[in-house]
């Protein structure tokens, strides 16, 4: 039988993310996005809070929560400030394949390293992109794809390359990194996934100055001869590929669930106006419909980013991270594609209802708007979504 009641444990992550967002993300959000610094503060409550350990299961050190809490977490942050809610996933995102490739003895010793930091400045970062491998990052032809490069040195692995469109590629202090370790094999066998330290000689090149999610800093990462411990390795040579899918198909939904925060924020924002006219606009046949669409879109996706988050929660082993079974590509992918353009829509549906005092600069809807214009681009661009996914039908 389907059950839409969340738990009490989740309505109380729910509550707690709503009340953070409303103390320390609504105050300053605006600020932040019109600044080019990092918001130290608010990451360091945040990281505090768990938000960037989440998925990190409690044995060692992180907050143990199901999938469909996280969603709902980043829900709510994300309706405050969608950069922000990036920048913790992110973090999120790069603890990844530790917690799905890792060892047991990888997972205390980096996952602990995370969760004893006190600084509330820990972040991660999940370093595949590059300038010629975005959303077909594991192409089955070894001269696409990615290209960095990792080759075995005794007890080392000597690292060589460069990615871009890292987020939080300027501050975070580990990160996991997708090279090639074998020169002629595609995707499947011929990349590996290694756990970097950013003291290691990781050079940190363009930081982007980006037209929305600039609380999320996104930067250029050159490895030149970066030496890597053998131990971080992470699982074994040639799973990089296989560590990419799982890794996705968790980190997509909750792509999904920053969109619905976004779209749910210009909703309320559209709402407000139209009811604050005289007459309101929401006595206006055309505004009425418009505004029944935008929340009927929200609802929608709603409910299928919390079937995908569900069913990664069947598939997810607690007490370890690790995934059970073969992933739901097609799902992840579809709330994806739907969560992110009625995103975009709804912003743009927010600003017409709007109106010209929408196009003033710092109106919140304006920042809604380019926000969710990253939306359908990173994560994996929603064409190659579509692509990928249209064979699995």
């Amino acid at each position: 039988m389907v059950d839409f009641d969340l738990s009490d444990e989740q309505r109380a992550r729910q509550t707690a993310a709503r009340e953070f967002a409303v103390r320390h993300i609504t105050p300053v959000a605006s600020a932040i996005d019109q600044g080019h610094d990092v918001p130290w503060n608010v990451v360091e409550a945040g990281v505090r809070a768990g938000w960037t350990t989440m998925l990190v299961p409690a044995r060692y050190g992180g907050g143990g929560f199901d999938n469909l809490s996280a969603g709902l977490v980043l829900e709510e942050l994300g309706a405050a400030c969608s950069g922000i809610a990036t920048l913790f996933g992110a973090s999120i995102l790069g603890t990844g394949p530790i917690v799905l490739l890792g060892s047991e003895e990888q997972k205390q010793r980096l996952l602990g390293r995370i969760a004893a930091d006190s600084t509330g400045r820990f972040l991660c970062a999940f370093a595949v992109t590059e300038a010629s491998a975005g959303s077909a990052s594991a192409s089955g032809d070894p001269h696409f794809g990615v290209q960095s490069k990792a080759v075995r040195r005794g007890d080392d692995y000597v690292l060589n390359g460069s990615k871009r469109f890292i987020s939080n590629g300027s501050v975070a202090r580990l990160y996991s990194v997708l090279a090639r370790t074998h020169p002629t094999k595609p995707a499947m066998g011929g990349l590996s996934f290694f756990a970097v330290d950013a003291d290691a000689g990781v050079a940190v090149g363009t930081i982007e100055d980006k037209m929305g999610q600039r609380a999320c800093p996104t930067a250029e990462l050159h490895f030149d001869d970066v030496i890597v411990p053998a131990e971080n390795l992470l699982g074994r040579e040639g799973l990089g590929s296989i560590g990419l899918m799982q890794t996705i198909s968790f980190s997509t939904p909750l792509v999904a669930a920053v969109c619905l925060g976004v779209a749910r924020a210009a909703l309320d924002l559209a709402l407000a106006h139209a009811r604050s006219t005289a007459p309101p606009l929401t006595e206006e046949q055309a505004t009425a419909m418009r505004l029944f669409d935008m929340a009927a879109a929200i609802e929608a996706a709603r409910t299928l980013v919390w079937r995908v988050l569900w069913g990664n929660d069947q598939r997810m082993d607690r007490e370890t991270g690790r995934l059970r079974g073969t992933p739901n590509l097609k799902l992840a992918a579809m709330a994806k594609v739907l969560a992110s353009e009625t995103c975009v829509r709804v912003a743009h549906d927010a600003i017409e209802i709007i109106g010209p005092s929408a196009l003033v600069e710092n109106h919140p809807a304006g920042k809604l708007l380019r926000d969710a214009r990253l939306m359908p681009i990173y994560e994996g661009t929603n064409q190659i979504h579509r692509i990928a996914t249209a064979r699995l039908l």
